[in-house]
């Protein structure tokens, strides 16, 4: 009972678990920037829709009812793109497919940069500007459309990937971090919407759409070691137990089976 005890603990399972936190830690660590590039939406956009798109009478808030509705959309689409990858064996893993949802989102702000190009910079009147001066909302609408198929590549897959990926010791406090990380990218929003009344609309939107690029190219850079460390088999509790006979003890006293957590590992891989 005291060895199960011991094994429970959460400092335990780290030390035989290393490679494979670390790996999930980074993953945590790197999507940071892209939730705080994707919250702009609900908080610099909102601005950006208000100052300087042409609404045609339709109300600011009523342009964040978009995001719900393109995911209703788009879901179906995206997972039936991935039942056709699958079936053609050229379905991307889950890292890589939350590296493809960074970059989608960082495309999102580069849209709206460039659409951007001549409007003016600083926060301003809605009446300050002509009509004809100002953005068309066509251009909400795509960032929406590309914005919500970078989120759900992330967001979904990026939980999946946090309870197959987490020993399953721990995959309560696995998702409870990956939440944390959804903490902190909109706290980091907050602090660079504030930067929005300061900057160009172009310049603004820029700097958000490289941010998540490059939290994309950094996924796809590190998408090797981060799956050759969930390959890698938890170290042995007991130096005087096998490691064979470690591995059962282990699965045993969780409740687990082999079979079924090797099938896991393998779909995450």
């Amino acid at each position: 009972q005291q060895q199960q005890q011991q094994r429970l603990s959460l400092l335990h399972v780290f030390n035989e678990n290393k490679a494979r936190m670390t790996a999930l830690f980074v993953v945590m660590f790197t999507t940071v920037g892209f939730w705080a590039a994707y919250e702009q939406a609900g908080n610099a956009l909102s601005l950006f829709i208000d100052e300087r798109v042409s609404r045609d009478g339709i109300p600011t808030a009523a342009f964040q009812s978009i995001n719900p509705g393109m995911i209703l959309a788009l879901t179906p689409i995206i997972n039936r793109y991935w039942k056709y990858q699958s079936e053609t064996n050229r379905e991307p893993d889950q890292v890589m497919k939350m590296s493809i949802g960074c970059c989608l989102l960082g495309l999102a702000n580069i849209l709206l940069a460039f659409a951007s190009n001549n409007l003016p910079a600083g926060a301003v009147d809605e009446s300050d500007l002509p009509p004809h001066s100002k953005l068309n909302q066509f251009w909400i609408w795509l960032y929406f459309l590309v914005a919500t198929a970078g989120e759900l590549y992330v967001s979904p897959v990026g939980l999946s990937f946090v309870t197959t990926a987490a020993p399953k010791e721990i995959v309560g406090f696995a998702c409870g971090c990956w939440f944390l990380s959804a903490f902190f990218g909109n706290y980091l929003a907050g602090e660079i919407g504030s930067r929005y009344a300061r900057s160009k609309p172009r310049a603004f939107w820029f700097a958000v759409g490289c941010l998540s690029i490059s939290v994309g190219l950094l996924l796809a850079a590190m998408r090797r070691r981060i799956v050759d460390a969930l390959k890698m088999r938890a170290s042995p509790v007991n130096d005087d137990v096998s490691p064979r006979e470690d591995d059962g003890q282990r699965r045993r006293s969780f409740g687990g089976e082999p079979d079924e957590s090797a099938a896991q590992r393998r779909r995450l891989l």
